[in-house]
């Protein structure tokens, strides 16, 4: 017998099914990578969301670490056991503005003898600094302080302390004689025969004013009193001078303990040596030819 073929609608069916079969695991396929998909952004969200969350603790981690620091540095500044600096850290321009600000305090002669001595004192502290000894010197405050002292009587009486005109002065002014110290360029007894001579100049203007002398006179009298603040200003050493004065000491002082060294390791003996007496047989060297011979001290 004949094989029978299958009906159109039998193909058809058949073939429907296949297609059908084969779409839904498309859409498996399709449906599984999208929640694949979806997961991975699901997850890259969730890893930024952590980044995110790490780098703000990490961030406010470092702002209370760094107001814990200030706050610690602060606390020690103000007992005393760092310096301004240690805390800020100014640029060499910052500190001259602060000194000339410190300064244009004091000119305005409402300060205190106890405030201008603080504030001497303050800048002793922080002259072992070479940055702000270039910068007091720099800033020319020194010169400003030491004008505004002379117009005082009390100032007056301070720059003769340390000049040693001032009876019983010796131990008065002990933190502008530090200053004056770390800032001289000379000695200081030329310093001190210069404020002696600003403070007598002062005088003379104070006095030239009270006694309504009139306009010519007080003007003399206070170019006297400039030129005599001019040249203590002139005796101060000029900024460049500070690193090399500094290394000067160095120097000096390698010098000096190289000194010390070469006599601690000389004999004990040679500094008591005494020459001979007279009449003693010695051996002496001829200076023509250079030879020893026998001789008599006479």
């Amino acid at each position: 017998p004949l094989p029978t073929c299958p009906s159109p609608q039998l193909i058809m069916s058949s073939w429907l099914a296949g297609a059908a079969k084969d779409w839904q695991e498309t859409l498996k396929s399709a449906a599984s990578s999208v929640q694949k998909l979806a997961d991975q952004a699901e997850l890259q969200q969730l890893g930024e969301r952590v980044r995110a969350s790490a780098q703000s603790l990490a961030e406010q981690g470092e702002t209370a670490l760094r107001d814990a620091q200030k706050s610690v540095a602060g606390q020690a500044t103000a007992l005393g056991f760092l310096g301004d600096e240690a805390v800020t850290g100014p640029s060499g321009a910052e500190l001259v503005k602060r000194y000339k600000t410190e300064a244009a305090a004091l000119e305005s002669g409402s300060a205190t003898a106890a405030e201008v001595e603080k504030l001497l004192g303050t800048w002793t502290s922080r002259l072992s600094s070479l940055l702000h000894l270039e910068a007091l010197l720099s800033s020319q405050a020194l010169p400003s302080v030491l004008g505004a002292l002379a117009c005082t009587e009390g100032g007056r009486q301070a720059l003769r302390a340390v000049a040693g005109e001032q009876p019983g002065g010796a131990g008065r002014c002990s933190a502008l004689r530090d200053v004056l110290d770390r800032t001289a360029a000379v000695e200081m007894t030329l310093l001190g025969q210069l404020l002696g001579l600003c403070a007598d100049a002062a005088e003379v203007v104070s006095h030239t004013k009270a006694c309504s002398s009139g306009y010519a006179a007080v003007k003399e009298a206070t170019q006297d009193f400039e030129w005599a603040l001019m040249l203590v200003a002139a005796a101060l050493m000029d900024p460049a001078e500070v690193e090399l004065k500094s290394s000067g000491r160095a120097v000096q002082t390698a010098l000096e303990t190289a000194s010390a060294l070469s006599e601690a390791a000389a004999p004990k003996g040679a500094s008591q040596v005494t020459p001979p007496a007279p009449g003693a047989a010695v051996w002496a060297q001829k200076p023509t030819d250079g030879r020893w011979y026998r001789a008599e001290v006479t």
